[in-house]
């Protein structure tokens, strides 16, 4: 692939990103057109997410070669939001037949429950977008992910330039690491996890307690309650995803906080 981009005519090269540009335009008013065949709509489907399924990678501040880059970036999560078009198009064509015509479409019923099950796969897939190690991005900052694009990617028709461009800042990986993490080491992070959750509320427990008692004053206690309660619903806010999660546990920091005051505090 590299021979070939290097020795190509520059001609040639411009004739072709005309060429490219020209199908872009003409693929995207496609897409403005929608699929023509809502229980078929994968050839519009491809054009639409063709885009975001791929990148080519260049490290940041690096001068960057559109036709040799520093590797390949596959999103599999965009497979699924193309799954997920392509049964609300087939549910989209079943309503209709369904308000309009004369007979129930067949199948409706196993669209509907594949539309919901797709979406739980989803939010399963969104689990790991915060993981390091998601299984879901094959990218060539890991090894075996390189290997695995640098040969599909060895055919002389592709051209990367056409992908577009995704920055990274740290270096390439050489090691060969497994697609997720080995159980063992799942192990060991689970416990370093409840360790350093454990260090953390006791020291939002302890620390307050110390200045409150050795600074027994009202306005310490109220100042040291504000301040502690504030951090602590960041730091959910940080941590925790579901919002009444995070309401109740400050909540229920902050309560802890108030009976400390109003027992220990000298009001003069």
């Amino acid at each position: 692939m590299t021979d070939y981009v290097v020795t190509m005519n520059r001609d040639i090269a411009d004739d072709q990103d005309t060429n490219y540009a020209q199908r872009t335009r003409r693929e995207w008013a496609e897409v403005l057109e929608g699929p023509a065949d809502l229980n078929r709509p994968t050839p519009w489907l491809v054009k639409l997410h063709k885009h975001t399924l791929m990148y080519r990678l260049h490290h940041q501040g690096r001068t960057i070669n559109d036709d040799e880059p520093d590797g390949y970036r596959i999103n599999l999560s965009d497979l699924q939001r193309m799954r997920l078009r392509r049964l609300q198009a087939k549910l989209v064509q079943d309503v209709v037949n369904l308000r309009f015509g004369n007979e129930e479409p067949l199948g409706w019923d196993h669209d509907l429950h594949q539309y919901i099950k797709a979406l739980q796969d989803y939010e399963y897939m969104v689990k790991f977008s915060e993981d390091e190690t998601d299984p879901f991005i094959v990218t060539a900052e890991r090894c075996v992910d390189s290997i695995l694009m640098r040969n599909a990617m060895d055919k002389p028709e592709i051209r990367p330039r056409e992908l577009r461009p995704f920055h990274i800042l740290g270096p390439l990986r050489k090691a060969l690491a497994p697609i997720t993490i080995p159980r063992s080491e799942a192990t060991s992070r689970s416990f370093k996890a409840r360790l350093g959750v454990a260090t953390v509320g006791c020291l939002f427990l302890i620390i307050p307690m110390w200045i409150m008692v050795l600074h027994n004053t009202l306005w310490t206690g109220l100042v040291a309650t504000t301040a502690f309660v504030a951090a602590f619903g960041l730091l959910m806010a940080f941590f925790l995803s579901d919002n009444i999660q995070v309401l109740s546990s400050s909540a229920a920091y902050a309560a802890v906080l108030v009976v400390f005051v109003g027992l220990t505090t000298n009001p003069q």
